[in-house]
């Protein structure tokens, strides 16, 4: 009988397949980044594209093409349909970090000490969904702080999460936007969660270069492949995200409250919890129960 491999702490060892998008004028980059994540991960693949069609990578690891005018949508899938392990590791070319090597190996280490986790990210800045944006609750005594939403520039799906993705539809999704959001619905509708790591800091840049009015369009077509849990799911978290905007601008006058013990509770439609809204005691959303009772 063969033993199952496992951490240093006793735990069930996860494996790990690093995947780096890269596009043109970011190869050098990808380039850096394979050769950095390589000895922590158990595969490593550039999923890419150029607007030279006779560019030829010299990446030292594995290689899947995509066609320059698909962008982000076409190479998640691409990721989805080329991940055999336990837990997909995606990571965009523009991106920098001080040791991409520790992004992996905390990765693998977040989603195999709390096998809750079905979304990790590290800390990233010039993202739209921040920590004042998102944040549910600190888990006590870590670095991992429970989220609404969390971006895909730089993110670890476990198995559960990836094997949903594979069943969607990328192929009027030309810009990729709505599939954080779909990955973060999922996630909560099965009774995991989405965590942001924050001793682990990822720089990206603040620029843009597509059209976001195209983008959200395509989102909104995106989105209609929610399963009904899914998209019971999404009303909760959209309105966390909501309270926490509304909070940003009014002060103390909203506020999230009573969130209970750290693993939440979780029947189906997902996070349970209250707001204080102008000194009123409400239910996140109408219909979901009281997390005291």
């Amino acid at each position: 009988m063969t033993r199952q491999a496992t951490n240093e702490l006793g735990n069930p060892r996860q494996s790990i397949h690093t995947f780096i998008i890269s596009w043109s004028e970011k190869h050098d980059n990808a380039a850096r980044i394979v050769k950095a994540v390589a000895p922590s991960s158990d595969a490593v693949t550039v999923v890419y594209s150029d607007s030279n069609d006779d560019f030829n990578p010299n990446f030292s690891c594995a290689t899947i093409k995509r066609s320059n005018e698909l962008f982000f949508g076409d190479k998640f899938r691409a990721c989805t349909q080329s991940c055999n392990t336990d837990i997909l590791l995606m990571i965009h070319a523009d991106c920098d970090c001080e040791d991409w090597s520790k992004v992996v190996r905390h990765c693998r280490s977040a989603l195999e000490q709390i096998p809750q986790i079905g979304v990790w990210v590290p800390l990233i800045n010039y993202t739209y969904w921040s920590l004042d944006r998102t944040e549910i609750k600190k888990i006590a005594d870590s670095p991992f702080i429970i989220v609404a939403q969390t971006n895909a520039i730089v993110v670890g799906l476990a198995r559960p999460i990836l094997n949903r993705m594979r069943k969607v539809n990328y192929d009027k999704n030309i810009y990729g936007w709505g599939i954080d959001l779909m990955f973060n619905y999922c996630a909560y509708s099965i009774g995991m969660i989405s965590v942001v790591e924050t001793s682990i800091f990822v720089q990206h840049p603040k620029t843009r270069e597509y059209p976001s009015e195209i983008a959200a369009a395509e989102q909104v077509e995106f989105l209609q492949q929610l399963t009904p849990i899914e998209r019971s799911q999404s009303l909760l978290l959209d309105t966390i995200v909501r309270l926490r905007a509304v909070a940003g601008e009014r002060g103390p006058a909203v506020k999230l409250s009573q969130w209970g013990d750290w693993t939440l509770r979780n029947d189906t439609i997902g996070v349970v919890g209250r707001a204080v809204v102008d000194d009123q005691d409400r239910p996140l959303l109408d219909g979901v129960n009281d997390p005291q009772q």
